[in-house]
């Protein structure tokens, strides 16, 4: 039995090392001989490796040939997007000691709250802290939540396969993670559901593939334990909608359970025009169509993301009037009453 001990400590500029040691680790792991016992010592050297040995306890049977081995590649691909070197650094000072409760970036004329921070890395932008502490927390929360992310992931693998094994027809195993543009959209949105507090995050793998949910948000008032389930396109046509609709079947319950939002341009078009000035005051000139309307919020967003992007994030290029929009229509269909 592996004894509990403190996660190992690592700094920023050791996390691209931890990524190539992980990914060995893991493929390691996926490869072994079936039934044969995981070394004691194994995913001990990772932060939150626990969460990985947990995954590798449990017993696995194949049902699609061939399924498993190109998941597991295309989530450890991932892995890039959080913990490999980034594109560019930023100075930063935290504010506060062991657990900062805001960063300063630059030359501090920007503040955002700390839990903002490992967000910034899907977007190229590492931070340079002038404390050692803080580089370790800095790098700490960025392996562990990538590494927890990951474990969940290959643990939600047997759920998918199993799905798929019980198709009549089953051509091509599909790809499991979205294209770059659609976790980008994603990000965003993230980000500005986040830009205050940690309300949003995005749905475990199981969610996403079986039940078309991208993200969970914690609204006041509304009681969903994992949070309300939201699903996102980027498209700005009505038609495109109206295949929108979650894979879960089941009891009334659990079907008003699984009801999602959907958070796209053309839904936020419609909730905005109930308060044009506060929403589209930014908008100039004047959209002459719903349509046409759809598609300034959408390049609203994903325009945010282009050229040399700001040290606190796109976020930051994001009108004020769309990022209200878009915290106040998912608060707003998240409290709307379901039919039966």
């Amino acid at each position: 039995m592996v004894s509990s001990s403190p996660d190992p400590r690592v700094s920023s500029g050791e996390l691209p090392g931890l990524v190539a040691r992980l990914r060995k680790a893991i493929r390691q792991a996926e490869t072994r001989d079936p039934g044969s016992p995981l070394p004691e010592a194994a995913f001990a050297a990772f932060p939150s490796g626990a969460s990985l040995r947990a995954v590798y306890a449990a017993p696995y049977e194949v049902r699609v040939p061939g399924f498993r081995r190109a998941a597991v590649e295309e989530l450890l691909a991932l892995l890039d997007e959080r913990l490999a070197a980034p594109r560019r650094e930023v100075p930063a000072r935290a504010i506060g000691d062991r657990a900062p409760r805001e960063v300063t970036l630059g030359e501090g004329d920007t503040v955002i709250p700390a839990h903002r921070v490992p967000e910034l890395r899907f977007w190229g932008t590492g931070l340079r802290f002038d404390r050692e502490e803080h580089d370790f927390w800095y790098a700490g929360e960025l392996a562990r939540g990538a590494i927890r992310g990951l474990a969940t992931s290959l643990g939600d693998l047997v759920r998918v396969e199993t799905w798929l094994a019980s198709l009549s027809r089953l051509r091509a195993a599909p790809r499991l993670v979205p294209p770059l543009q659609a976790r980008q959209f994603e990000q965003i949105l993230l980000d500005i559901l986040n830009e205050t507090e940690p309300v949003a995050r995005r749905a475990r793998l199981a969610e996403d593939f079986l039940e078309k949910t991208d993200l969970r948000v914690r609204v006041p008032g509304v009681e969903r334990r994992r949070g309300v389930r939201v699903q996102v396109t980027a498209s700005a046509r009505e038609s495109v909608l109206r295949g929108k609709a979650p894979r879960t079947r089941g009891t009334s319950r659990a079907a008003r359970a699984a009801r999602n939002v959907i958070l796209s341009p053309h839904p936020l078009m419609e909730f905005g025009l109930t308060h044009v000035e506060r929403y589209f005051s930014h908008i100039d000139p004047a959209p002459g169509s719903r349509e046409e309307l759809s598609a300034r919020i959408r390049d609203s967003l994903t325009r945010s993301w282009e050229g040399d992007i700001p040290a606190a994030g796109p976020v930051e290029r994001v009108p004020q009037g769309i990022r209200d929009l878009v915290r106040d229509y998912v608060a707003t269909e998240a409290r709307r009453p379901i039919e039966e």
